[in-house]
């Protein structure tokens, strides 16, 4: 499966049971979780996009909890603490200039 196909197939899974389907398409997958969640009362199902930047949990046929990664997890990004100080100077003239411009 390609990355891009990974964006549209969910996994629902509730509790620990593990997964018990995976569905094509966000708003199938939606209402395929909700139904679950309202069938099986008190018991909080999971919806996540197989590429694991788009988690749902789902309680009482309700969205109780969504988290979107805006970033993929596996690259770390570049934390302030990475430049080193002429790198770090040229980015707040470069932030400072930017200010000024939009005044």
């Amino acid at each position: 499966m390609t990355e891009l196909e990974k964006t549209n197939v969910f996994s629902i899974s509730m509790g620990n049971t593990g997964v018990l389907e995976e569905v094509a398409g966000r708003a199938e997958a939606v209402a395929r979780a909700k139904q679950i969640s309202l069938d099986h009362n008190r018991q909080k199902v999971t919806l996540q996009r197989l590429d694991e930047m788009v988690t749902m949990v789902f309680s009482d046929g309700q969205l109780e909890t969504y988290v979107c990664e805006t970033r993929d997890r596996k690259s770390p990004g570049r934390k302030k603490d990475d430049f080193d100080d002429e790198e770090a100077e040229a980015l707040n003239e470069m932030e400072d200039d930017a200010d000024d411009d939009m005044l």
